[in-house]
């Protein structure tokens, strides 16, 4: 079924001219950037590629964009339409299609930290018995603070385990990975996969007395959706949101969106009260309905938090306070050792052994890649890099086996890899990790028949988060066949904003794995979050669009064949897909001992 509405065909504006056939788009719109894909199958049922167009004019009104499209004999199709945040919603195209933007402007800390955008795992049972509350304290030893405490501009990457606090998602996420109820207690989709409705649990409230209601849902969702932050991308297929009544939100699509319930459980998930969104207290003042509430009085920015247990809250809670920490790696290590904390997140996989070797119980979560992400594939900074046989080079150059061992713990907790997609990913393919083993000499070949025989200079920021020598080993064997490796030593904060802004080729860089779908938007998509050159590859384009429109017993196939072709086109140089850790002290607490996503304190439990 094609989308209904300002999707369908408004106009008759096509013509041929010779053997090719032009397709005309009217577009109304004010984006920093726009692109169009047109896929049209022939007659034989085989399916062509054709158009792109860009816009770079931000106050482009009224355009038009015509490009050929050769040897086609049949105009069924459709159009794909990715656009910035900053872009107009309502764009009109002369033919149907489906929205699929996906930028996510995201600032702050960096490679391992990245994990930390998913949800917390877990999120604890149904509260049965009201009592006198939860005791107790926890105390945690965190790298990271709130950026903002509100979610629709906060930065993800460090503050999942916060806002986990102080305000519920709409859907939660097991520490299995399967999603189950959160203020929605119940979800369905139309058969169209363009209708979703959400039955909402009754009763809740905000800490300020206030209804949990649809209204707020939509509050929030639109919140989201204007605030032009991380978020935001992910509704950009969404057309309408609206409360059927004060228990039910119905949200309309353009198009299947296979990842936004996902996104309920995360990104777009957090509800806070719509009087704090609305009198801007929000950044500074957090009114939730989460299982904890913010303790102002006794809290200090980037020093120490607390959090007291919300009376009101519908969740089962183990502890009466929660203390979060902000301290670097080492200290943490040592308050966890010295027993200052119960528990810390070390993301140095040695300084987790060295924890682990003393009696801390490793809790592993979030499993993400490791290893050097090439962001400028056309190769506007770095021209080398626009060549697939010099990406394929560095693969061949990289001794992965050897980086794990002496830097990453064996890869204790994960699996060397070659791909993006986790093993739980239906794109998961054993056989990809194959494709790159370590062989310096046909690595100089691929240089050679490149054109860079004589090497070229990669300029990279200098990340140090996997442990300090291994920044110097990666030099030293890309050095080997040739490629001089240069590091910007910048502060570990600017990092990220750095990357993400264009002024890096390549990067030391951890990817959190989650969905194919939402992989596959973040990677690829011109405007993904990690792609901050909007490279466009219409062939990936072009599968990641049939993964998005396929039956589900057809994605999986799809999605492996889109994974062989990102491996085979050197999408990136992953070693490893890994696991950070956790670390907690076994005579305190309790912790789950595998994870998808950030372990909750819900599921925490003091021993004794």
């Amino acid at each position: 079924m094609w989308p209904s509405g300002p999707w369908q065909r408004l106009a008759d504006e096509t013509g041929t001219r010779g053997t090719s056939l032009w397709i005309e788009l009217s577009l109304n719109i004010v984006a920093r950037d726009a692109r169009a894909v047109a896929r049209l199958p022939s007659s034989d049922g085989a399916v062509r590629r054709g158009m792109t167009g860009r816009i770079h004019n931000r106050n482009v009104r009224e355009t038009q964009i015509e490009q050929p499209l050769n040897n086609l004999d049949s105009l069924t199709t459709y159009i794909t339409l990715s656009h910035g945040p900053d872009a107009t919603r309502g764009t009109r195209l002369v033919w149907r299609g489906t929205m699929n933007g996906r930028r996510t402007p995201v600032a702050g800390a960096f490679a391992l930290a990245a994990v930390l955008a998913l949800t917390a795992c877990g999120g604890g049972a149904v509260a049965e018995t009201s009592g006198d509350g939860p005791t107790g304290t926890v105390r945690f030893a965190s790298l990271f603070q709130p950026s903002s405490w509100d979610p629709a501009v906060g930065d993800y990457m460090g503050n999942a385990f916060y806002y986990n606090l102080v305000y519920d998602t709409v859907v939660t996420r097991t520490a299995d990975g399967e999603l189950e109820p959160g203020l929605a207690e119940s979800w369905s989709y139309d058969d169209d996969q363009t209708t979703l409705t959400l039955e909402l649990r009754t009763g809740q409230v905000f800490t300020d007395g206030t209804s949990v209601d649809a209204a707020a849902i939509v509050a929030n969702l639109e919140h989201y959706r204007d605030a032009n932050g991380p978020g935001t991308a992910e509704l950009a297929l969404v057309e309408s949101i609206a409360a059927v009544d004060d228990d039910t939100v119905e949200v309309g699509f353009s198009a299947p969106d296979p990842s936004f319930l996902e996104d309920l459980a995360s990104y777009i998930g957090y509800i806070a009260a719509p009087a704090s969104i609305e009198a801007g207290t929000i950044e500074t003042e957090p009114v939730g309905s989460g299982p904890y509430v913010l303790d102002g009085a006794n809290s200090m920015s980037g020093s120490e938090w607390q959090f007291a247990a919300n009376p009101d809250t519908w969740k089962d809670l183990t502890y009466g306070t929660v203390i979060a920490s902000v301290m670097d790696g080492t200290a943490a290590l040592n308050a966890l050792k010295g027993g200052q904390v119960e528990a810390a997140l070390l993301l140095d996989p040695q300084a987790a052994d060295e924890a682990e070797s003393t009696g801390s119980k490793r809790t592993v979560f979030s499993p993400a890649t490791v290893g050097i992400a090439f962001f400028d594939l056309d190769g506007t900074i770095q021209p080398a890099l626009a060549d697939v046989r010099v990406r394929q080079a560095i693969n061949h150059a990289i001794d992965a086996a050897s980086l794990i061992d002496a830097f990453l713990g064996g890869v204790k907790v994960g699996t060397p890899s070659r791909q993006l997609f986790s093993e739980s990913s239906d794109a998961y393919d054993p056989s990809l990790d194959e494709r790159y083993p370590f062989n310096p000499d046909a690595a100089r070949e691929l240089l050679a028949e490149a054109g860079y025989a004589d090497g070229f200079t990669l300029t990279m920021p200098h990340v140090i988060n996997w442990g300090p020598g291994l920044p110097d080993a990666v030099q030293e064997q890309l050095g080997a066949v040739g490629i001089t490796v240069e590091y910007d030593q910048i502060p570990p904060e600017e990092v990220g904003p750095a990357v993400l802004s264009g002024k890096y080729a390549a990067s030391l860089q951890s990817f959190g794995l989650a969905s194919s779908w939402m992989t596959m938007t973040q990677q690829l998509d011109p405007n993904g979050s990690w792609n901050p050159f909007e490279v466009t590859d219409d062939e990936g384009i072009a599968k990641m669009t049939d993964y998005q429109f396929a039956d589900d017993a057809d994605r999986p196939a799809i999605a492996k064949d889109l994974n062989a072709y990102l491996t085979e086109q050197a999408w990136s140089n992953v070693w490893a897909h890994g696991r950070p850790s956790i670390l907690s002290d076994p005579s305190k607490v309790t912790m789950p001992a595998d994870c998808v996503g950030f372990p909750s304190v819900l599921d925490w439990t003091p021993v004794g």
